[in-house]
């Protein structure tokens, strides 16, 4: 059992170690970390709050936690314990496409792994 969970990398990646949390009863919080912000502005991941004032996607973050560079890593861990940091929760859905047989249709899997 996890307190937290990291994902590191972009929104998809966010969304991938999302749908590994199957229960949603003792779910752990998961804190997706953009790598590259200066690159990709994402919305489901920190990004803003390592950019200098005028960078970055967004607003300021109400706390704003260090993060996008190896040095500020631990900043980041002592941060998100701090009174002023604003988490978000975020529904999820899972779906299904069901298709008559031999209706001819096809649906392309990306990703090549089960939801």
């Amino acid at each position: 059992d996890a307190d937290f969970v990291f994902s590191m990398g972009g929104d998809g990646t966010f969304l991938r170690t999302a749908s590994f949390i199957q229960d949603f009863e003792r779910a752990p919080l998961l804190c997706g970390i953009n790598t590259d912000p200066h690159r990709s502005e994402g919305f489901l991941c920190v990004n803003h709050a390592a950019a200098a004032p005028g960078e970055g996607a967004g607003p300021p973050a109400p706390t704003a936690c260090p993060v996008g560079h190896p040095e500020h890593v631990d900043g980041f861990l002592a941060c998100l314990s701090s009174p002023g940091v604003h988490y978000i929760t975020r529904q999820r859905i899972r779906v299904s496409v069901v298709l008559p047989c031999g209706s001819g249709a096809g649906v392309a899997a990306g990703g090549g792994g089960q939801w």
